[in-house]
C-alpha cells in the first residue's frame, strides 16, 4: 500500500515539510541555546537573578536540557526517524501539559503554533520509519 502523500514519487527523498519541521525544530534549539548561554554568561559576571536559589541554577540546566533536545529532535527528524516524530510531539504537547496543570487558559500564539506543529507531524508522520 502507498502512503497518501507521496511528496516525491520518483527520488523517493524527503518531503520539504519534514526538512522544513527539522529545520524549524534545530533553529529554535540553537536559538533557544544562545538565550540561554547569554543568561548563563551574565550569571557568571555578576548578574544577580530576582531570587539567587538553587531553582536559578536548576533552570539554567533544564533550559540547557531543552536546547539540546530540541537540536537532537530536529537532527532524528531530518533522518526520518520515528523516534524523532515521538520527541518532536512530546515538544508539541508539553504547551496543553502545562495549561492542564496549571488550570490556565494558553496564550493564542501558543495554541496555534502547537495546533499548527501537530498538524505538520500528522503529514509528515508517513516517512518516518
Amino acid at each position: 500500500m502507498t502512503p497518501r502523500f507521496n511528496f516525491a514519487p520518483v527520488s523517493s527523498a524527503q518531503s520539504g515539510l519534514l526538512r522544513f519541521a527539522s529545520a524549524y525544530l534545530i533553529l529554535n534549539g540553537v536559538v533557544y541555546g544562545l538565550l540561554v548561554a547569554v543568561a548563563f554568561v551574565g550569571f557568571l559576571l555578576g548578574h544577580k537573578p530576582p531570587a539567587p536559589t538553587m531553582l536559578v541554577a536548576l533552570g539554567i540546566v533544564i533550559q540547557a536540557t531543552t536546547a539540546v533536545g530540541l537540536v537532537w529532535t530536529g537532527s532524528l527528524l531530518g533522518r526520518g526517524t520515528r523516534f524523532g516524530g515521538f520527541l518532536a510531539l512530546g515538544f508539541v504537547l508539553i504547551p496543553f501539559a502545562f495549561a492542564a496543570l496549571r488550570r490556565e487558559a494558553m496564550d493564542g500564539t501558543v495554541f496555534v503554533f502547537s495546533v499548527l506543529g501537530l498538524l505538520v507531524l500528522l503529514i509528515i508522520w508517513h516517512e518516518l520509519k
